[in-house]
């Protein structure tokens, strides 16, 4: 019956708690979901940036012809399948979750290459990710060395930035097949320089590689995750509820 119930819950809600209720209705994030005639599906996750509203954002991105948008106002959290979605704070970024396949491999083997300007740190945040069980995260700057083969079995993430001049200040692309696996290829994190130094790079960069490896939001302060910009530094680390999420939702053994 479970699996019934799987099967129709949409891949734009969270499963957060032990009861339904209502999301709030500026989380920070607003998604674009298209479902291919093939069966695959292209999504984006952009990042509000401070001061900007989920709703703001949602309007300019509307105005921008972005198709598939989600309101952010009709997102709701449900309780189906929750030990699938959610562990502790942290929640998948969809439901049923959408992740790396191993490939052969124990853990996911996932490259984050980097060229991106100098303010950003994401060297330092796929340290911070590479302590998570259940999911490698390695290191490559783009001028050191390329993606690896997919017929490696390897994973590869491009990381870029510029001026992109919009109200969010992280986005990634993606998309995924009938089972639920990212597609080689398609993942892609984008940090928008035109927000200076309001913005918390550290904190920004966490979050763009936490989507990327299928981590939804943080309902905790002290994650990167955590989807609403706070006054003074944003929290520039996953919290424990991200690693479990990693450990035992996403990637279990």
């Amino acid at each position: 019956a479970l699996a019934a119930v799987l099967a129709v819950v949409s891949s734009i809600v969270f499963a957060t708690g032990s009861s339904a209720e209502t999301a709030p209705s500026d989380i920070g994030l607003v998604r674009s979901e298209v479902r291919k005639p093939d069966g695959t599906t292209t999504g984006a996750l952009y990042t509000a940036a401070a001061g900007v509203s989920a709703a703001a954002l949602y309007q300019s991105l509307r105005s921008a012809g972005v198709q598939g948008l989600v309101d952010p106002a009709t997102q709701s959290q449900q309780s189906l399948a929750a030990a699938l979605c959610s562990w502790g704070t942290a929640d998948t970024l969809a439901c049923t979750p959408v992740r790396w396949h191993k490939r052969g491999f124990d853990d996911p083997q996932v490259y984050f290459r980097d060229s991106s300007g100098s303010g950003w740190p994401v060297s330092a945040s796929v340290t911070e990710w590479n302590r998570a069980v259940g999911a490698d995260s390695y290191y490559i700057w783009y001028a050191n060395g390329s993606c690896p083969s997919a017929s490696t079995g390897r994973h590869c993430v491009p990381v870029t930035s510029a001026y992109y001049g919009s109200n969010w200040i992280g986005r990634i692309d993606y998309s995924y097949d009938a089972n639920r696996y990212f597609l080689d290829g398609s993942v892609r994190v984008y940090l928008n320089s035109s927000h200076g130094p309001s913005e918390d790079y550290r904190s920004v960069a966490c979050a763009q590689l936490g989507h990327t490896l299928g981590i939804g939001q943080n309902t905790a302060s002290n994650s990167c995750m955590y989807s609403t910009r706070v006054p003074g530094p944003d929290a520039r680390y996953p919290n424990s509820s991200d690693f479990g999420l990693i450990r035992y939702a996403l990637y279990p053994d």
